[in-house]
């Protein structure tokens, strides 16, 4: 990114949710080692400092991660903020059975499926990787000046 930040905003208190998955590679042979939990976790943010302003994004990829393939239509503004974040524990659940979630696990945490036995298993998946180009290239976007 690059942004030139061009107006003060006032202090803000902001309060959201985040969603996190806990899932563990099994060791014995078991696809993970318990069924995947989704954690919510509540945020609360008190911004002591905010500005905003306008800016380039440039996304980069690789033959495994194709990151910079996600269609972006448009930049609007950047922000910077300072100030304390406070993380606490709302709710946890049981996700789906690791079965189930093996497939989506293994996407995101290993570059090259084809490495191990599991991913081997994933025809579809490490043909579509095979597909794209050796060479990616960057794609920048530009927010429009204010």
């Amino acid at each position: 990114m690059e942004v030139q930040f061009t107006e003060d905003l006032p202090p803000e208190f902001v309060q959201w949710y985040d969603f996190e998955v806990k899932a563990v590679p099994g060791v014995d042979g078991r696809p993970l080692e318990s069924d995947p939990t989704l954690v919510v976790l509540k945020v609360e943010d008190r911004f002591a400092s905010r500005r905003v302003g306008k800016g380039k994004l440039t996304l980069r990829g690789s033959l495994s991660d194709s990151f910079h393939e996600i269609p972006i239509i448009s930049i609007g503004d950047f922000t910077y903020s300072t100030g304390p974040s406070n993380w606490s524990l709302f709710e946890t659940r049981r996700l789906c059975g690791s079965a189930s979630y093996l497939p989506i696990f293994v996407r995101r945490h290993y570059d090259h499926l084809a490495d191990f036995a599991t991913g081997q298993n994933m025809l579809e998946i490490v043909l579509r990787d095979a597909c794209q180009p050796p060479n990616v290239e960057a794609r920048t976007f530009t927010s429009s000046t204010r």
